[in-house]
Order: structure tokens, then C-alpha cells, then sequence
């Protein structure tokens, strides 16, 4: 009878590896676990595996029989090392303890980790996104006549391959997914063309053929609707008439229903709302956290989409012109509300910081998004 395992779930190996930036952890390895393959020019080799610090089912290397099963199989339980490397430290549980791979991982992680927020500067390495699909970090280098200029250092969703995708297959691409968002300086971008890339060792030089920042609307000619409560979400009286909010009191209520709403949820606007709750999910207690959520804000201020509905072309935070800082004020929700600060540059405004908490869905709710995602793709594609 074979002995029960408690073993990662797929989305758990997906951020282990992520936050080890597709690099083996151990001690001087610096392998790269996923490449290019000669199978097909769109195929990959992975080679790395998301290794149990402690055994997952009794018997096995460093197992802890005190660990309840949730804990053998979360993410502060896993390590990122290439298969090499997962079978030495499962050889020699005598110098591998426990306590020598969670130190191991903690600097492998702080070293592909950004830089704290007192060290940033225009050159200091930031979030870059490119698409839905790619994320990375890397430094804004500048803008001339081309465009904008970056370098991409290291990916934290996605691959060189991918990169090499994007620019091969930009034509292809749905309008709403051919964008740039650039950390460093709060703002993103339309594409007019495929990016040019040249690649430097490692690293990869991109020029970006960006086109004219999206209107925005003063924060002042924000309409009237309804008020939505901070803590409950629900609509509520005040003065015998159901409240309305307007203008610039608008703005903390779209920020918290544009954030809290998960990307897929809507059926009548899919690429309304956010990945925040996913984001959350993979990096929360970590670095990264703070910087996605400001590039989510960003491509919610700057990116254009199409309801499905009503065919308009609009942005959700439509008065914000820049994200200049984000700050998660808690390490983890209070009935599923994360508080975070944010201090935006709001058009008709200058420069507004206020504290608001995001909705943060849980895994199962997480599942339902994704399942009721794929059925109305699937009834759309029909």
C-alpha cells in the first residue's frame, strides 16, 4: 500500500520557482532550470525541481512527523534546485538539515529579490511587465526618439522564450495585451509595434515603440454612483437615500473595486479587475508583493480595454496619472481585507495618498473564478 503524500499543489511549485527566478538555489549552483529546447522553436527544457525541505511522507529525508500535512505542502516547506542538486541534499541529510536549506533559500531568494524601497533610484532595478505574460525585473534606461528604453535582468513569470514569443507573434496579439508597464516611473503604455530586443549575456536590452499616454479625466468630473462600504462591500443609507460618492471622494471606492475584483470574474468585462488575489497568493510575506500590486495599478490607470457590453474603450482608474508608491500596511488580510497605502498623482489633483484594503480572495473562490473563466471562453469561442 503506497504511503500517503503530502505533496505541493501545482500553483505552489509554479511560485517556488518563481521566486527563485528559474535558478537553483543551492549554494554557488546559479544553474538556470528552464531553457530552450531543439524539439520546436516554441519548446522548453525545465530541469528544475520544487524539493521538500522536509519530507513529504514518512521515511524521507528530514521528514518531521510533528508538520501537519498543510504545512508539509506550503510554499515555506519547498526549495527551487536543478535535479542535481535535489538528489544531493537527499543524500546527506547530515550537512542538508533543515535549518542549512531554509537559510539557503532565503538567500538565493534575497538575492533575486529588488532592492529595499530607501535604495531605489531611477536606475535601481524595478518591475517590468510586457503583456499578461511576462514580468521581470530590470532598470529603465531612458527615453528617446524610438521610444522607451529597459533592461530586463531576470524574469519572475515567464521566460526568454516567451519574451522572443511576444515580439515574434506581437501582430497576433489581442489589442489589450500589447502594452508595456514600467515600476520605475509609475506609468505604461499602448505598443505600436512588436519591442526590439537585444540580447546581452544574460540579459536582454528592450526598446519599446510606445504610443501617446491614454487620456485621463480630471478626479473632479468623476460621476456620481453608488457608495460602497469600506468594510462591508455592501451599498448603504445615509440620510434615508442610499449614499452616492462623486468626484474625488469617488476614487478610494474604485481603487478597492477595481483591485479587489480577480481578472475573469466579470462576465460582462473580462479583463476588468485585477491579479492581485493570485499576486497574493504566490508572494505574499515577500518584497514582491508591494511592486506588483503598484504595477497592477498601473495598468489599471494607463491600460485601455473593451467591455464586452457596451463596446466602450476605457481605462478603470481613468483620473490616475501616475502610481508613485505602494506600502502593504499588514502581513496578512483581516476577513479576506488587505490595507495598503498608495500614493498616486491624480489628474485635476497633484499628488493624493490615501489607505484603502483590497479584497483578497481565497483559493477556492480563486478556483470558482477560473472555472466560470473557462466556461464563458468556451461558450464565447462557440
Amino acid at each position: 500500500m503506497a504511503i500517503p503524500r503530502d505533496d505541493f499543489p501545482q500553483h505552489t511549485k509554479n511560485a517556488v520557482a518563481l521566486r527563485a527566478g528559474h535558478v537553483c538555489s543551492f549554494d554557488g549552483c546559479g544553474q538556470s532550470t528552464a531553457g530552450p529546447s531543439e524539439e520546436a522553436p516554441e519548446a522548453v527544457t525545465m530541469i528544475g525541481v520544487a524539493a521538500h525541505i522536509c519530507a513529504a511522507a514518512p521515511g524521507g529525508p528530514r521528514y518531521d512527523r510533528t508538520m501537519t500535512p498543510e504545512e508539509r505542502s506550503h510554499i515555506d516547506n519547498g526549495i527551487w534546485l536543478c535535479q542535481t542538486h535535489s538528489v544531493v541534499i537527499d543524500r546527506d541529510e547530515v550537512t542538508y538539515t533543515s535549518d542549512v536549506l531554509r537559510q539557503m533559500k532565503r538567500r538565493h531568494e534575497e538575492s533575486r529579490s529588488f532592492a529595499p524601497a530607501s535604495l531605489r533610484a531611477a536606475a535601481a532595478d524595478d518591475v517590468i511587465a510586457i503583456g499578461d505574460g511576462i514580468i521581470g525585473v530590470g532598470e529603465f534606461l531612458g527615453v528617446d526618439a524610438s521610444g522607451w528604453r529597459a533592461r530586463l535582468k531576470h524574469f519572475i513569470i515567464g521566460d526568454p522564450l516567451e519574451l522572443v514569443s511576444y515580439a515574434s507573434n506581437f501582430s497576433s496579439l489581442t489589442p489589450s495585451n500589447q502594452y508595456v508597464l514600467m515600476n520605475a516611473i509609475g506609468d505604461g503604455r499602448v505598443l505600436r509595434e512588436a519591442p526590439a530586443i537585444t540580447r546581452k549575456g544574460n540579459e536582454y536590452d528592450i526598446t519599446f515603440a510606445i504610443q501617446t499616454s491614454y487620456p485621463r479625466v480630471r478626479a473632479q468630473d468623476i460621476g456620481s454612483t453608488f457608495a460602497i462600504s469600506p468594510e462591508t462591500g455592501d451599498m448603504f443609507v445615509k440620510d434615508g437615500n442610499i449614499a452616492r460618492v462623486s468626484g474625488l471622494d469617488a476614487l478610494p471606492q474604485n481603487l478597492q473595486t477595481s483591485l479587489g475584483l480577480a481578472m475573469g470574474e466579470s462576465p460582462f468585462h473580462r479583463r476588468a479587475g485585477s491579479r492581485i488575489s493570485l499576486f497574493y497568493r504566490d508572494f505574499a510575506k515577500t518584497r514582491w508583493l508591494e511592486q506588483l500590486i503598484k504595477m497592477e495599478i498601473i495598468r489599471l490607470a494607463s491600460i485601455p480595454a473593451v467591455d464586452e457590453v457596451t463596446r466602450a474603450t476605457y481605462t478603470s482608474l481613468r483620473c490616475v496619472d501616475l502610481v508613485r508608491e505602494v506600502e502593504v500596511l499588514a502581513d496578512s488580510p483581516t476577513k479576506q481585507r488587505l490595507p495598503v497605502r498608495v500614493a498616486l498623482d491624480v489628474h485635476g489633483v497633484g499628488r493624493w495618498q490615501h489607505d484603502i484594503s483590497i479584497f483578497i480572495l481565497n483559493d477556492e473562490q480563486l478556483k470558482r473564478v477560473a472555472e466560470r473563466d473557462h466556461s464563458w471562453m468556451t461558450v464565447a469561442m462557440r
